[in-house]
């Protein structure tokens, strides 16, 4: 726990779990590439925080979560990315990819899980 922290950085590790509750600084918040089936913590305490960009690209995230996706959504907006000497960065927003191949927006259409997605490609 670090109630000072404002950015947090672990991308590309094979993380499965966060928890940064206890993390009330927090502005910026990477952690693309990793393992983690839910940001429901991240959602939770979204209006809480000072949240300017979350990254959460390239996980094990589907359907189930897509609540919480749409809260960061209207919380951060959509994700403004920057590049300086070469190096791309979120710049602002809620930074979110397919997962596990899902299209997140068939959640909105009734596919829910990966098994209905696949029979219907």
């Amino acid at each position: 726990m670090n109630t000072a922290l404002e950015s947090l950085k672990f991308n590309n590790n094979q993380l499965t779990s966060l928890d940064v509750a206890m993390n009330t600084a927090l502005i910026w918040l990477e952690c693309w590439g990793n393992q983690l089936a839910s940001i429901a913590t991240i959602a939770a305490l979204a209006d809480k925080w000072h949240l300017r960009g979350v990254d959460v690209r390239n996980n094990k995230l589907d359907c189930g979560d897509w609540e919480d996706v749409k809260i960061l959504q209207a919380r951060l907006g959509e994700p403004v990315f920057k590049t300086v000497s070469g190096v791309t960065y979120l710049y602002s927003g809620f930074a979110y990819s397919p997962q596990k191949g899902l299209d997140p927006y068939n959640c909105e259409t009734g596919i829910d899980n990966w098994a209905k997605y696949e029979s219907i490609k």
